[in-house]
């Protein structure tokens, strides 16, 4: 976690509040952002297949070895440039990237041209997710409470896929995403038990509040009985 000489937090739009604190932070692993994000994986696999038809179109038509590679190396080229493109692409935007997890908030600050910042407070969260991936990498969306979404546009590329209508915030190819889950974990449990506790309290002071009503009121005489009749 890194500070600025104003105790401003790298990745927050301001200074912390008083009683807030940074638990957790976090940036996409930009190799793992490509293959998850710009599906560099596909980009090189189609790639690959058109150097190889291209080859195969030329023996097909009678020509050499020779007059296939060269007509198929500009096959390559393209890949090889296509892949340039979207490694730098995924490298400035895990570089402009930032998770910050506090005991309040998480916050995601993303955004090459246009830096911006989205808070989400944790009482907004109705529930994490987590993927999980071979190198140890992974993804935590957020599903959220209440009518109120965020645009997918807005939120690309830190949406969950194919959440249009109720797009999701996803934290995006997390290192070593396994602890920072636990630890995101533990602040929404606390942060539901605290709402809780500020939903039960009035109801255990109305009740506390009529108790104590009952136990001042003064007793109210007994109605006076009839004498039995004489015999």
């Amino acid at each position: 976690m890194s500070k600025y000489q104003n105790n401003r937090v790298r990745g927050l739009p301001g200074e912390l509040p008083e009683g807030e604190r940074v638990l957790w932070q976090g940036s996409p692993d930009w190799r793992e952002f490509a293959v998850r994000v710009f599906h560099t994986r596909f980009v090189a696999g189609y790639f690959g297949l058109l150097f190889a038809w291209t080859v195969f179109a030329s023996f097909w038509e009678g020509g050499t070895l020779a007059s296939g590679l060269s007509s198929g190396v500009w096959s390559l080229v393209g890949g090889a440039l296509a892949l340039a493109v979207l490694y730098g692409l995924a490298w400035l935007f895990a570089r402009t990237t930032i998770y910050t997890l506090t005991n309040k908030r998480i916050a995601m600050h993303y955004g090459v041209a246009l830096p911006m910042t989205i808070n989400i407070p944790l009482r907004c969260v109705d529930s994490a997710g987590l993927r999980v991936y071979p190198r140890g990498t992974g993804d935590i969306p957020f599903a959220l409470k209440g009518p109120d979404r965020f645009a997918y546009l807005h939120l690309w590329p830190n949406a969950r896929p194919w959440r249009y209508a109720k797009a999701e915030p996803m934290m995006r190819a997390i290192p070593d995403v396994e602890d920072g889950a636990q630890i995101i974990a533990r602040a929404l449990v606390a942060a539901q038990q605290a709402e809780e506790a500020k939903e039960t309290a009035p109801a255990l002071k109305q009740v506390r509040t009529g108790a104590k009503a009952r136990k001042t009121r003064k007793p109210q005489p007994a109605a006076a009985q009839p004498l039995p009749a004489a015999e």
